[in-house]
């Protein structure tokens, strides 16, 4: 597998092209990062190279991905929801609470739409949550 442990972002995976791309750079072991204009193609290309990876390896992918850094919890937190400050102020709509969604846009090269499913500050107990 030479594309093992490699991250790999597909625009258009959604299409015949991307789609392709996909499924030979997931046989290869490469980790997949999907995108394209309409999110039904892209979620069934998701979902057929998860099948075809759950077969080869006989187990559920997991699509997680740690970082581990040294500053608290609290801060981390704090700084990944802080999304203009690392992705850019060329942002439109709120970042902020659970049902936010926001626009970005990256000259005509690339355009995301992404929602807030989930924020849970101190639900491990240790960012002054009740646990």
């Amino acid at each position: 597998m030479i594309l093992k442990n490699k991250v790999v972002v597909i625009y258009g995976a959604g299409g015949a092209v991307g789609g392709a791309v996909a499924r030979a750079f997931a046989r290869e072991g490469a980790k997949l990062f999907l995108t394209g204009r309409h999110r039904a193609p892209v979620e069934t290309i998701a979902e057929e190279v998860a099948s075809a990876i759950e077969e080869q390896a006989m187990i559920r992918p997991s699509f997680k991905t740690t970082i581990a850094v040294n500053q608290s919890p609290h801060d981390v937190f704090n700084a990944i929801n802080n999304v203009r400050g690392w992705w850019s102020e060329n942002i439109e709509g709120g970042t902020d609470k659970v049902g936010d969604e926001f626009t970005y846009r990256y000259e005509d090269l690339h355009r995301c739409v992404v929602k807030v499913t989930e924020s849970v500050p101190g639900k491990d107990g240790r960012l002054g949550g009740s646990g």
